[in-house]
């Protein structure tokens, strides 16, 4: 009540709000009622745990409660850091209070090789900044606790204690290669199908390291990559020079036997999709990708019948003028058929727009009912929205 306004800046990796609070009243005098709250700028992260934490951390050089080491997930910018210097952390059930950020610098005076500071604000940071050669004080993503189980939201000791190994998570999904057109499912579940683990194209000296994938940024460990099989090339018909991708007809496949409903019912599935931005010749960024993702459903234990959402980067079209972003098909006996939808080239209805370097969220809603134009049998509507927009 009597808010006036909430005011919502998207800035990388976080969300910050602002609320102000004006009361809403009247006065003979000239001068507005100033406001009686105005709240500081809070900013809302996420990261990887990247290393164990006991539930005693080990004492550290000025930080005699331990650190705890993370990695923000970040796929749209270079942010290394919360961009609060102190705050809170929940950790599974616990709560952390972190104090400073520690960062790492090479010496002006060249003399240590490296040194590192506690950083509690942006001060710390502009009167830090001067004892380091250009381009070399970094965060090292080590988090000064200040205090373990705030508000002593946790009561069993086995909450405090926290393990960084993504195995358990990774087990969780099985991996396969899907022949849409032989319907046959090959397994697979190599790190080079599918993986858990940041996909780095630098060292943690900053060096450039190995990258074939052609990636233009890292992705963030805690995302799920899933590596499209390898293409082939066929000569373009329109110039017989250069090479033209031919449509991939085999997928990398990804199932999660957590997930289970019974026939009949209700259900909602839905995913976070990214397309990551890549180098061109040059090194600089494009999403020029010819990429082919998806999400899908089965209705069957052997994935031989369900449906299937492709989702793919607007490029694709450069290959095939047919080719629509947004496509549904119908699979039966593990091969695709297309259905139609309510895509109309004659209305303008038709969803592009898809590109690299950006987050769709993805929802398929189902609903089982009984149609109002006739008939006593239930029947499977599906609706499919992107970035909530049906």
């Amino acid at each position: 009540a009597n808010i006036s306004g909430i005011a919502i800046e998207n800035v990388p990796s976080v969300k910050a709000i602002k609320v102000t609070y004006r009361p809403q009243l009247t006065s003979n005098y000239t001068a507005d009622s100033d406001p009686l709250y105005t709240s500081p700028l809070v900013t809302l992260g996420a990261a990887a745990l990247m290393a164990d934490l006991p539930k005693t951390a080990p004492a550290e050089t000025d930080a005699e409660n331990g650190v705890i080491r993370l990695r923000p997930v970040e796929i749209s910018g270079a942010a290394q850091q919360f961009y609060s210097y102190a705050g809170y952390l929940v950790l599974g059930k616990e709560i952390i209070e972190y104090d400073a950020i520690k960062f790492v610098y090479e010496p002006a005076s060249g003399s240590p090789a490296t040194a590192s500071k506690w950083i509690r604000n942006e001060s710390d940071i502009q009167s830090n900044l001067g004892l380091a050669k250009p381009n070399t004080f970094k965060p090292t993503g080590e988090y000064r606790i200040k205090e373990r189980n705030v508000f002593n939201a946790v009561s069993d000791d086995a909450d405090l204690t926290h393990s960084a190994d993504i195995n358990s998570l990774r087990s969780e999904w099985t991996g396969q290669k899907w022949n849409s057109e032989t319907g046959i499912f090959t397994p697979d579940n190599s790190e080079f199908a599918f993986t858990l683990k940041e996909v780095a194209i630098k060292d943690d000296t900053g060096k450039d390291i190995e990258n074939p994938y052609n990636l233009f940024s890292a992705i963030p460990r805690s995302m799920m990559t899933i590596f499209s099989p390898p293409g082939t090339l066929k000569d373009s018909t329109a110039d017989p020079t250069i090479k033209e991708p031919v449509p991939n007809k085999i997928y990398t496949l990804v199932t999660t036997n957590n997930a289970k409903y019974l026939t009949g019912e209700n259900f909602a599935i839905g995913t976070n999709m990214y397309f990551p931005l890549l180098k061109n010749a040059k090194g600089e960024a494009t999403g020029e990708q010819r990429t082919v993702s998806g999400i899908a459903f089965s209705l069957s234990s052997n994935n031989q019948s369900g449906y299937f959402l492709s989702v793919a980067t607007t490029q694709n079209t450069t290959a095939d003028k047919s080719f629509r972003e947004l496509s549904f098909y119908k699979i039966v006996e593990g091969k695709l058929v297309r259905m139609s939808d309510s895509q109309k080239e004659d209305d303008g209805s038709i969803l592009t727009g898809i590109s690299g370097g950006r987050l769709y969220r993805i929802d398929i809603r189902a609903n089982y009912s009984v149609p109002t134009t006739g008939g006593s049998s239930k029947v499977l509507t599906l609706r499919i929205s992107i970035n909530n927009k049906e």
